[in-house]
């Protein structure tokens, strides 16, 4: 029987029912309180519902049985940050990232946890040890020069990244968008249309963030471009009648 739950705690968690693999983990828990595989699951299910303070315990009493995945420190570490305690958050966090077994992905997990607790200035570090062994890699690029902003670095090292970052992966929109949020910022709205111009018409329908469309729009309005403009506006009204679980 405890098998047959802890098998269901993993198919819920893979599903993302992260509640009711929490209930099965806690269930193989109850008759067996040294599953390493439950209390690890247990953790992340826990945290990624918002129950930080069980998460954190079921993480530590994982740690306390073998050592905890770089994936599942790295979340140890953003649960302790969303508590309160940004020392040890930062500390661990910074940890995890100057390993060898940081895999890009966990880098900018680490960078989020970072820029969470208010170090952007740490979040740019770990994105630049990161690019450091994946140099083409466009997400680490755009998400770094949104730490760079930040922390109050020269915008033209943004725009570098940015501008490298869509020249890696041109036809992803979210990453024209960035860069053309930043020429806004700076006064160059020819060259922000010009950015996200080409891509607009057919991708507009991947965007999800409301403001990032209602900028777009309203750029495109003024800037004479009325049919874009419009296929903005379409987009929000659609996403607008979404449900939370829908986006």
């Amino acid at each position: 029987m405890i098998c047959e739950e802890r098998r269901l705690a993993e198919m819920e968690f893979a599903s993302g029912n992260y509640v009711l693999a929490a209930k099965f983990a806690s269930y193989v828990l109850a008759k067996n309180p040294d599953c390493f595989v439950c209390l690890n699951l247990l953790g992340h299910a826990s945290v990624k519902t918002g129950r930080l303070e069980e998460g954190i315990d079921a993480f530590e009493q994982a740690a306390l049985l073998k050592p905890l995945s770089t994936e599942s420190r790295v979340e140890l570490a953003i649960a302790y940050g969303a508590m309160g305690h940004d020392g040890l958050s930062s500390d661990l966090l910074m940890i995890v990232a100057l390993s060898s077994k940081c895999s890009p992905s966990s880098s900018l997990r680490i960078a989020y946890g970072l820029d969470v607790i208010g170090q952007p200035n740490l979040a740019v570090e770990v994105c630049r040890i990161a690019g450091r062994s994946t140099p083409d890699s466009a997400e680490i690029q755009h998400e770094m020069a949104a730490y760079l902003l930040k922390s109050g670095q020269p915008a033209k090292l943004a725009e570098t990244l940015l501008c490298s970052a869509v020249s890696l992966e041109p036809a992803n929109i979210n990453y024209r968008i960035s860069l053309a949020s930043l020429l806004i910022n700076l006064g160059r709205h020819r060259e922000a249309i010009d950015c996200v111009r080409a891509g607009c018409s057919d991708q507009v329908g991947s965007v999800t963030c409301v403001c990032c469309l209602n900028r777009l729009a309203k750029l495109f309005f003024d800037g004479g471009e009325t049919e874009l403009a419009k296929l903005c506006v379409a987009r929000v009204a659609v996403l607008q009648t979404w449900t939370p679980t829908q986006r």
